[in-house]
């Protein structure tokens, strides 16, 4: 093994991603600097797929502040994959500034803001117990995914991985794994909804299209600007006679 595949082996990362990581020469060079740059050689596979983050997903407009931003990880301010994104989306939100206000860019990443094991659960089971009673009655039936986008919303600087073993595991507590009677249920559901959806398209097109017929309809009393049965009246013409119409009749006499 060469030292950058050990290395790389060393900061967590799985055998084969560094097999894939080292034959792209790019990423590995940008690992590697990185690694020197916060004098790491070894940790958990946790920072290390963080460190590896900031080696691949750090673009060319933000560049300038990529081993800035791999210190904040190696010191833990960056401390999971919710705060890197929202820290390298600050930094391209913001990367024409000359310099970056580190005390918004701390606040708006949730540096210093903390959730224990304890935490995670006390907000996990407040919002379990706001629709208990949905979710005892309906039970998959209820859009489960939705929740959990609440509770990841209203805590975006909590661990997703936490909050979504946490989650899933007080549901489960609750109301029981899902069945095939559930997933029979869910699918029913599912189905009628999208041909309520469709249905609602289709009167919805129906109601636009009568609504352009009638404003592409002109009365024919608009378009020519007056009252139809005096158009009709004055439709009478009025030629003068030709100069041969003028001239005597050339038919010969009867005599």
């Amino acid at each position: 093994r060469s030292d950058t595949e050990k290395l790389f082996l060393n900061i967590g990362i799985k055998p084969n991603k560094v097999q894939e990581t080292l034959k792209n020469k790019q990423v590995s060079q940008k690992l590697v600097e990185i690694l020197n740059a916060v004098n790491i050689t070894q940790c958990d596979e946790k920072l290390g797929n963080l460190l590896y983050g900031v080696a691949t997903r750090v673009t060319e407009s933000i560049e300038k502040h990529r081993f800035m931003l791999a210190q904040y990880v190696a010191d833990k301010k960056v401390s999971t994959s919710n705060q890197l994104d929202m820290a390298i989306a600050y930094l391209k939100k913001n990367c024409s500034l000359a310099q970056i206000d580190q005390q918004d860019f701390e606040k708006q990443i949730g540096v210093g803001v903390n959730y224990t094991d304890d935490d995670i659960n006390k907000i996990v089971s407040t919002l379990i117990n706001q629709h208990k009673e949905e979710l005892l009655s309906q039970r998959y039936l209820v859009d489960i995914a939705a929740l959990l986008r609440e509770l990841r919303e209203a805590h975006p600087f909590a661990d997703g991985a936490k909050l979504i073993k946490t989650f899933n595991a007080e549901i489960e507590s609750l109301i029981g794994p899902q069945t095939e009677e559930d997933k029979k249920k869910k699918k029913q559901a599912t189905e009628t909804q999208k041909k309520k959806k469709e249905a609602e398209k289709v009167e919805k097109t129906e109601a636009e299209n009568q609504e352009q017929d009638e404003e592409q309809y002109i009365p024919l009393e608009k378009l020519i600007g007056r009252d139809l049965n005096a158009s009709v009246n004055s439709c009478l013409l009025y030629t003068s006679p030709s100069p041969r119409d003028r001239q005597k009749s050339r038919m010969p006499s009867s005599a």
